[in-house]
């Protein structure tokens, strides 16, 4: 599970190479008032730079020229950052006047840095203007903790429309402690937004900090592989974390639809986020019997249960569309490519990075061991997309008769040879990094159909 904490010298790093591991960014507090700077700023910014961690720095506003505090705030730590700064934090828990925090984030929003502005779920009204108007270099930051046990609970979800939620004061962090303040990307910003430094200005630094995640079923609340309580106890049994490169090796295996993928990924964060969804290698079966009857739907399970990291992603493969047989992790390749719904990727360009892992990939390890759902699209992806990869081309099939079409940007094209499709999606990753999208369509849902009546829609003329 990648964590996002927030510290101060109450709560300061003590071990940079686990942090490093398990964290995604690092927020620490900088000043306070007009004269106040935490002690361990200039530590923390060192750890920082030397671990190639992204770090934002925040201000605690006292009531009162809010202003002034964040004119400190910039004035203390412009000559101190480095290379992997990200951005400035407004901390507004005082009840601050709403105009004054606006002058406050005016100032910080002509640096060239990000901003946020952090506020309390119980203030929502008196700042809803403010964060309504925030640009778009600022992130509307939220606390709101529920229960407060270190694990963040749906029903007490932050305000929609905050990109970034603390949703506990009591996390625990490798290699800084416990009591340490949790957060979570909402989703309503793209996650770079939070992880990439502001004076990154070229796509060589952008994929160097590019943060790829992949969620699986993991371990029970005791480090066992079973005997456990049914549910997600920690948070951590089935969790999201950092891609890594287990020491069995990978394997791809990734659906050649890519509406398929998404959707497989899409499950996957629903079962993560599920505290009712736990470990257990003897009682793997039970989230099956469960999400069968809701569609497939990790979201909707209410029941505590418990998984294993193949029975989860033959879950979120069903969600796809995709009716595969049981498996493990020693016979989930086979059994994902006899579907016919999966390419097997082998070479170590996907297998041992993740730049051009895509967003639904399925890893295996190589041999008997663990699988996980790919979460976010690689860094060469990204940037490929970027450069023109979005371009209207597809192909597609109409009832599985066999017939591929390609649409090329402008008409379809029936291709009379596999040969044909084989150099057409050769040329087309060549070119953009990525597959060239395929769907399976059908008659009754013409959305072939739909399509080229788009591109013949006449322009608009203004």
């Amino acid at each position: 599970m990648v964590l996002y904490p927030d510290i101060s010298h109450y709560h300061p790093v003590i071990d940079w190479d686990k942090v490093k591991k398990e964290c995604g960014v690092l927020i620490s507090k900088a000043t306070q008032g007009t004269s106040f700077v935490d002690k361990t700023l200039d530590d923390f910014i060192r750890g920082c730079e030397k671990y190639k961690i992204p770090y934002w720095l925040y201000t605690y506003l006292d009531k009162g020229n809010e202003k002034a505090q964040a004119e400190f705030l910039v004035s203390t730590c412009k000559n101190r950052v480095g290379d992997y700064f990200v951005g400035y934090i407004l901390d507004v828990e005082e009840h601050n006047d709403a105009d004054n925090v606006r002058a406050a984030l005016d100032y910080l929003s002509t640096q060239s840095a990000k901003t946020m502005v952090y506020t309390m779920y119980s203030e929502y009204q008196k700042y809803s203007a403010l964060v309504a108007k925030r640009p778009n270099t600022c992130a509307w930051w939220e606390a709101r903790y529920g229960r407060n046990n270190g694990s963040f609970d749906r029903t007490f979800d932050c305000h929609v429309g905050a990109d970034f939620h603390q949703y506990s004061s009591e996390g625990y962090v490798s290699g800084i402690g416990f009591h340490v303040d949790l957060n979570r990307p909402t989703g309503s910003k793209p996650l770079d937004f939070f992880t990439t430094p502001s004076n990154v200005k070229t796509n060589t630094r952008s994929e160097e900090n590019k943060v790829v995640r992949v969620g699986s079923a993991r371990i029970d609340e005791n480090g066992r592989a079973h005997s456990g309580k049914a549910g997600d106890q920690t948070g951590k049994e089935v969790a999201i974390e950092n891609w890594y490169l287990h020491n069995k090796g990978w394997f791809v295996i990734r659906a050649k639809d890519a509406i398929k993928r998404d959707r497989i990924a899409k499950n996957m964060e629903y079962a993560c986020n599920n505290p009712n969804i736990g470990y257990d290698q003897y009682q793997n079966q039970t989230l099956w019997n469960v999400v069968k009857q809701v569609g497939f739907d990790c979201s909707k399970v209410t029941t505590k249960c418990e998984t294993d990291c193949a029975r989860l992603v033959r879950v979120c493969v069903w969600y796809a569309g995709v009716q595969a047989q049981d498996f493990y992790t020693a016979t989930e390749l086979q059994t994902l490519k006899d579907t016919g719904q999966f390419e097997i990727l082998t070479s170590d360009k996907y297998c041992k990075s993740s730049d051009y892992l895509m967003r639904g990939d399925i890893l295996v390890t190589r041999s008997k061991g663990h699988t996980v759902v790919v979460l976010d699209n690689g860094a060469k992806i990204e940037s490929a997309q970027k450069k023109g990869g979005e371009e209207m081309q597809c192909t597609y099939t109409v009832d599985k008769k066999g017939t591929v079409y390609w649409f090329d940007g402008h008409a379809s094209r029936t291709l009379s040879h596999p040969d044909q499709l084989k150099i057409v999606r050769q040329i087309y990753k060549a070119n953009n990094g990525i597959d060239l999208p395929h769907y399976d369509w059908t008659s009754k849902a013409p959305w072939y159909i739909r399509l080229q009546q788009a591109a013949n829609a006449p322009e608009k003329k203004w």
